[in-house]
């Protein structure tokens, strides 16, 4: 209630000549119109300024139109301060029926926020799906926060496992995080041909993990759900880029990678690192890949 109050005052102080307020006043408003209105006792905005309409502190003058009043209505309108008219202006009837029906254009801009996350955009839609999501989510992150940390050039299963208990021995992730992830999948990723790549660059000091970055762009560009052109700020994460002579965006997901729908919203999401990267760098990005840790396999975008 205060916050309509609020917007009411608002409204109320925003015009420079003239205000019309419109209302529908019945019998028991009627009656009711003219007394101070508390916090809890308003019927209607009108309310909260009848007082001072009746006590003419107010430069107002209130016109009603009657349609069906009973006689009892008619005679209290007729009363100060009201000015009664029985007669119709079709034209400005007309004026504030158009403006009833008024829909605005541009209802979608009002829907989007100033900034989104791209896991925010990533998930959009799967409200249904929230607990696995979540879960997933926690799954995921434990093993970006491994990528992130260990040793490229650990080689093997149990070096991996060596390499996570370092991690948690140097309080950079939790041993709660540390029981999500499975050492073989990263292994295995750490033996692709992907991420021998990375070492190399990695002794040159080209490889930048978990790099954020913030950028804006137009709405309809960071979602197939917004068709604006209104600009809004992304921030995201990049996993991996390997900024060698082959520049390569790397982004690990803990997903089969077996749905066409799935990799074309990931295609969406990696537009956006790629524009953020080549924008940082001034320099074109060569390949986007994704790569599955549930199947080993790696997915050009």
């Amino acid at each position: 209630l205060k916050e309509e109050i609020r917007l009411f005052y608002v409204a109320l102080t925003r015009a420079k000549q003239l205000m019309y307020i419109t209302a529908t006043v019945g019998k028991t408003k009627s009656d009711n119109f003219g007394k101070s209105a508390s916090l809890g006792g308003a019927g209607c905005d009108l309310d909260l300024i009848s007082d001072a309409i009746f006590a003419r502190t107010l430069n107002i003058m209130p016109s009603v139109h009657f349609c069906a009043f009973a006689q009892e209505d008619y005679d209290f309108m007729q009363k100060p301060p009201f000015m009664a008219s029985r007669d119709i202006n079709e034209n400005l009837a007309q004026k504030i029926v158009e403006a009833q029906n008024f829909v605005y254009p541009y209802q979608e801009a009002t829907s989007l926020a100033m900034k989104y996350s791209v896991s925010t955009l990533d998930s959009m839609g799967d409200e249904n799906n929230q607990s696995v999501f979540e879960e997933a989510a926690l799954i995921g992150s434990a093993y970006h926060k491994t990528m992130q940390f260990i040793d490229y050039f650990a080689r093997g299963e149990d070096a991996v496992k060596k390499e996570i208990a370092r991690l948690v021995e140097q309080n950079l992730m939790s041993e709660e995080e540390a029981q999500k992830v499975n050492p073989k999948d990263i292994a295995t990723c750490l033996e692709s041909e992907l991420m021998e790549y990375a070492r190399k660059v990695e002794l040159e000091g080209g490889c930048m993990r978990e790099k954020s970055f913030m950028m804006y762009k137009p709405a309809k560009d960071v979602s197939d759900a917004f068709s604006a052109g209104d600009k809004v700020l992304v921030q995201g994460v990049i996993d991996l880029f390997i900024n060698g002579k082959t520049k390569i965006i790397v982004d690990f997901k803990n997903s089969l990678l077996n749905d066409e729908d799935v990799i074309k919203k990931y295609k969406k999401q990696l537009y956006l690192y790629k524009s953020a990267v080549e924008s940082a760098i001034g320099a074109k990005i060569d390949h986007v890949v994704l790569y599955s840790f549930k199947t080993g396999k790696v997915v050009c975008l």
